[in-house]
């Protein structure tokens, strides 16, 4: 099936460019483009990308995520795009590989088939029709299955490219020529598998149908479960508010209506700035595992609704876990005091929780820095949340024997250079020195982001 979107002779995409988002820092007070290098190789790319084909400025020479907004899956343009596009472009980079978004994207290309024009008979997997950059260097070791399977022709991208990676090239000014000689072959190599091969249109389907292509290469050591205990707004008690809650625990949102996103899916995007793999679950319904020997196999976080304790049967798998649960194992209870109900006489408190699971209650409260262990507010639980997440994985390596097996290959060291490298301005006509003015390729200024993306990057 086609993308319902695209239109018969509407203008394909040569390259779709999958790169892992920049995390900004938490503490940044005025956010930065974290990934305007990214932007700067993209818009270079795409120009030159045009100069050597029949494409003009109305269509589209490539395509890059601008930016997904927290929490939410693939834009239409994006699913579109995957579905569409000749050739896929990923920036080898540690954080590429740790990102579930790019093992999805990776996923999606892979699905469709290729033909070559070439004479070879029948289809094959569309690999053949992928171009990895070197976005900083790695060792052939360290690359999951799919992408050390793939031919490499670095090489063919300069010898400073293959030492330093693109990222070095496009930053520093002392690159500048190697820099433009890399994008001119990538984009060579783009536009020639693009017209010796064909890429059907595939489907236009959303993140969550296709896998994450690099998961099974990722250390178990990073997993993080996150499990909501709180009741669906079918099973509240009488005299709780359905305002909070939704059809299924993982809805629960106790700081509504300042905050948009449910809770569970904050937590997520958090984890996954912190590189984590997380897996967000109902307690409810994974209630047994938990119990089991195999939960003690990664970091476990427990979000507990106050109202959640009141139902007789989930006290008694609380107090269980409780029991039973090791070291890496702790519960963060948020509420808010704008919250009619939880202020009322008669609602639960933190001590009524704190009588069920007093052990994973003390693990939690270690990670929260204000009085009493309470969080009041979306801000105080994010806090928390990345310190609780954090010692829970310290405590997990603590305790936990290290995996065997043979050492991972080491990176070969980059190549002395010759003079101190400068940093080189993205946008714009800055000088390389007092009198070597710098001719940056030619580009429009890079649009403002309509957000930005948290990477399992």
């Amino acid at each position: 099936m086609a993308s319902e979107s695209w239109a018969e002779g509407a203008s394909r995409p040569y390259f779709f460019l999958s790169y892992a988002h920049t995390p900004r820092p938490r503490a940044e007070r005025h956010p930065r483009d974290q990934d305007i290098w990214v932007r700067r190789l993209f818009d270079d790319l795409s120009e030159t990308v045009m100069d050597l084909t029949g494409v003009d400025s109305r269509e589209a020479a490539g395509f890059m995520d601008q930016g997904l907004v927290l929490g939410e899956g693939w834009s239409d343009r994006l699913s579109d795009a995957l579905a569409t596009c000749r050739v896929f472009v990923p920036l080898y980079s540690p954080r590429y590989f740790r990102s579930q978004w790019c093992g999805k994207e990776w996923a999606a290309f892979a699905s469709r088939s290729t033909f070559s024009l070439r004479g070879t008979d029948g289809a094959e997997t569309a690999s053949r029709a992928i171009v990895p950059i070197q976005w900083v260097p790695m060792s052939p070791g360290s690359l999951p299955r799919t992408a050390a399977e793939l031919q490499y022709l670095h090489d063919l991208f300069g010898p400073d490219y293959v030492t330093e990676g693109l990222y070095a090239l496009s930053k520093l000014n002392y690159f500048r020529n190697a820099y433009e000689f890399a994008v001119h072959r990538i984009a060579q190599r783009v536009v020639e598998l693009a017209e010796t091969t064909v890429t059907p249109v595939g489907p236009r389907r959303g993140s969550e149908s296709f896998p994450d292509a690099f998961e099974s290469a990722r250390s178990p050591r990073r997993r993080l479960r996150i499990a909501v205990v709180a009741p669906t707004v079918a099973a509240l008690p009488a005299d709780r508010s359905s305002d909070y809650y939704g059809a299924s625990a993982l809805d629960w949102n106790p700081y509504h209506p300042s905050a948009e996103l449910s809770l569970g899916r904050v937590a997520v995007e958090i984890a996954r700035g912190l590189e984590f793999l997380p897996v967000l679950e109902d307690f409810d319904t994974v209630a047994e595992s938990l119990l089991t020997a195999a939960s003690a196999r990664s970091p476990v976080l427990l979000l507990v609704d106050r109202w959640a304790v009141r139902d007789p049967g989930r006290r008694a798998r609380l107090a269980a876990l409780d029991a039973s649960a090791p070291p890496w194992a702790s519960a963060l209870v948020p509420w808010n005091t704008t919250d009619p109900d939880s202020l009322g006489e008669g609602a639960p408190d933190v001590a009524e929780v704190e009588a069920v699971i007093p052990e994973l209650l003390r693990a939690g409260r270690s990670a929260v820095g204000t009085a009493g262990g309470s969080i009041t507010t979306h801000e105080e639980f994010q806090n928390a949340f990345a310190i609780a997440s954090a010692r829970a994985l310290a405590e997990y390596a603590r305790l936990e024997p290290l995996p065997t097996g043979p050492a991972p290959s080491p990176v070969p060291s980059p190549a002395p250079s010759p003079a101190r490298p400068r940093l080189r301005p993205p946008f714009g006509d800055e000088r390389a020195g007092d009198d070597q003015p710098v001719r940056p390729m030619n580009h429009p200024a890079p649009p403002s982001p309509s957000g930005a993306r948290v990477d399992d990057e």
